[in-house]
């Protein structure tokens, strides 16, 4: 028989349980697909459409079975484990049973997934603090699931226990510890969420796991070791003032290590570019297709190259990244060979701020199109004070006959002259190109090697 982790003493406390059966409380006959049930007043079972499929997709992504019981009417200290021991459910399996009679809740677990009971109550516990006394019964259920799939996926991936540490804790060669948060939360809804709402894959998800998780307010991460604390410190100040003063993001990473491939027609190092950005909710805007407003720069060691790439509004609006690739790549190429990291760093920031500024302040489409049917409107006026011009059919008519006559003809050889022009090779560039990340999103720019 199905073991689950239920301690009698917490029942007691938790579902204030009577020893009183009720009549009208029958266990509920479900399918394994069946995983939201509410048992109303009269003791009648329904499943909740909606989180039933979040929690079939959070079930996926740890593994295991997911599920939520909800009652509205008294039910007996056993129902919890009766219900489970003849569910059609797995060994594997995480509850949240709550009782709207008692107003509390539990949280309990079975099979592997015992191991996280004490970190999914934790982030639950944290989620709920965030809610108010308006939060509605959905953002209760969700703030559970993500509880869930946080500490569980993956086969806890995710998890804070020494066991199971974060798999970008592991690279080689570069020091993520000390940019990293303790677990991925409700503050980075991209993931979790797009992933609940069927909108990443599960090999999105592995991917994104698999993504350094930083504090984003850090804007500068030297994995790689490449800038001294000083250096540091000036190019944290340069980049929050550019934030403040554009409300656009603007984050910096150097890599000794980049444990991306090539994937959807993109480079190793266009995709650990994209993902550390979009994984970790980088962007300012209102995170909608156009949003994540920003721009990222990636020193990447291991391949020898660097990209840029900026997304939201300075994408698609204005291009600035694809408009201005090739020069950051002929102003920076030759300080990062010669190990000018500071250097590089600092003029990729002023200049992507003056390209950006230029780009807002000069539109130069409209500007075009306006010059453009102005000279027409010009052209057409000056044309008609000419009426009476008439358009020349051949070169005798600009000639008096009889005025030209050749008298003497001579060929004479003068000298040679050969003109070369040095014309140096071009340092490597991918150009200003348009990128796609493994969840979708669209980024300008580029980058070349060193």
């Amino acid at each position: 028989m199905k073991k689950l982790s239920i301690l009698i003493t917490a029942l007691l406390i938790t579902i204030a349980a009577s020893a009183q059966i009720t009549d009208k409380t029958q266990l509920p006959t479900v399918t394994k697909d069946q995983r939201c049930i509410m048992i109303d007043s009269d003791g009648k079972f329904d499943v909740y459409e909606k989180i039933n499929n979040e929690l079939a997709t959070a079930s996926e992504a740890i593994q295991g079975d997911v599920l939520i019981i909800t009652t509205q009417c008294e039910v007996y200290n056993k129902f919890l484990a009766d219900f489970y021991s003849q569910s059609p459910y797995s060994d594997n399996c995480v509850i949240l049973f709550l009782d709207y009679v008692k107003n509390t809740y539990l949280i309990t677990t079975a099979g592997y997934l015992k191991d996280y009971e004490e970190y999914i109550n934790s982030s639950f516990e944290a989620a709920l603090e965030t809610l108010t006394d308006d939060s509605t019964d959905d953002e209760f259920f969700e703030a559970y699931i993500e509880s869930v799939v946080e500490n569980c996926a993956l086969g806890g991936a995710t998890s804070t226990s020494d066991n199971h540490k974060s798999a970008a804790v592991d690279l080689p060669d570069d020091n993520w510890a000390k940019y990293q948060i303790a677990q991925r939360t409700e503050q980075n809804p991209y993931v979790f969420k797009s992933f609940l709402q069927g909108k990443l894959t599960q090999t999105q998800l592995q991917l994104a796991l698999e993504t350094p998780y930083v504090d984003t307010a850090v804007k500068v991460y030297d994995a790689a070791g490449l800038l001294a604390e000083n250096e540091i410190a000036k190019l944290q100040k340069s980049i929050h003032g550019f934030i403040n003063r554009n409300n656009i993001d603007m984050v910096v990473v150097t890599i000794n290590h980049n444990n991306k491939t090539d994937m959807n027609g993109e480079l190793p190092s266009d995709n650990f570019a994209m993902d550390f950005y979009e994984y970790n909710d980088f962007g300012k805007g209102e995170h909608s297709i156009n949003g994540y407003d920003g721009v990222i720069l990636l020193i990447d060691m291991q391949y020898r190259k660097f990209r840029i790439l900026d997304r939201g509004v300075p994408n698609e609006k204005w291009g600035v990244a694809r408009s201005n690739v090739d020069k950051y790549v002929q102003n920076m190429a030759s300080d990062l060979t010669a190990k000018n990291y500071y250097a590089a760093i600092n003029y990729f920031i002023y200049e992507y701020e003056s390209d950006y500024q230029y780009e807002i302040s000069f539109p130069w489409i409209k500007c075009s199109i306006f010059a453009l049917i102005l000279g027409f409107i010009l052209l057409m006026i000056e044309k008609g004070k000419y009426k009476n011009i008439r358009k020349a059919t051949s070169a005798a008519n600009y000639v008096k006959e009889g005025s030209f006559r050749l008298t003497v003809k001579r060929d004479t050889f003068v000298s040679t002259h050969t003109t070369k022009t040095y014309d140096p090779p071009q340092k490597s560039s991918s150009g200003g190109g348009s990128h796609s990340s493994s969840s979708g999103g669209s980024f300008g720019g580029g980058g070349g090697s060193f």
